[in-house]
């Protein structure tokens, strides 16, 4: 099985398996979703340190993966001290994010490129699934942390449960009976997860903001 990323594993998750196209998402989810995954990888291997909403850069060398060696000098090139505004700062470039992470992928031979043409004229990639064994443990592995209390929730699988949530992603890990009976669960790891509820709610603060411009420009 290949290691990934948290934001490998996020964004896995959030594409079809035979298109590869991105599953349907809230506005702005995933690009709020994979800049949190981003600063929670750079946070376990002790390149920044995250206090309240308090952001930190403790040590600036690279960790050899480009999507968190790019996120972690946009950080310190920007001078970002806070939480939230690393999200926001790193979700501003949500192409270029989506970009790197996927040639990640591509690279580690868990996704494949599949070069389109429309009308002979557009060309555009897709990327379909090309190593399912290691998705499927990655859906298994949480599958089984959401339904069991008693296995150990390691930090990681921590931010990703709760940045799934987020995206609205359960009902790629669990059958609707599962998820209603595992409803308590989910919440309570993604109300317990600062970096996951960091991402709420600035998207919940992006969907007042569309709702107040429509209201205002009678939408």
């Amino acid at each position: 099985m290949v290691l990934l990323t948290l934001a490998e594993q996020l964004l896995l998750l959030a594409l079809d398996d035979d298109t590869g196209k991105l599953l349907p998402l809230p506005d702005r989810a995933l690009d709020y979703a994979l800049a949190g995954a981003i600063i929670a990888d750079l946070s376990r291997v002790d390149r920044i340190e995250i206090t309240r909403d308090t952001l930190q850069v403790i040590d600036p060398s690279p960790v050899d993966s480009v999507p968190e060696d790019l996120g972690l000098l946009d950080i310190i090139q920007a001078n970002v001290t806070s939480l939230r505004g690393a999200l926001a700062h790193l979700a501003g470039d949500a192409h270029g994010l989506r970009k790197r992470v996927t040639e990640q992928l591509v690279k580690k031979g868990v996704l494949r490129e599949e070069d389109r043409e429309f009308l002979w004229i557009f060309h555009f990639s897709r990327f379909p699934l090309a190593d399912a064994p290691t998705e499927n443990a990655v859906k298994q592995r949480l599958r089984n942390r959401i339904r069991d209390a008693s296995i150990p929730l390691g930090n990681r699988d921590h931010v990703l449960i709760s940045l799934i949530h987020t995206c609205e992603l359960e009902h790629l890990l669990l059958s609707p009976e599962e998820k209603d009976l595992c409803r308590g669960r989910i919440k309570e790891i993604s109300e317990d997860d600062r970096i996951g509820h960091a991402v709420s709610d600035c998207l919940e603060e992006i969907q007042k903001a569309i709702l107040e411009i429509r209201t205002y420009s009678g939408m």
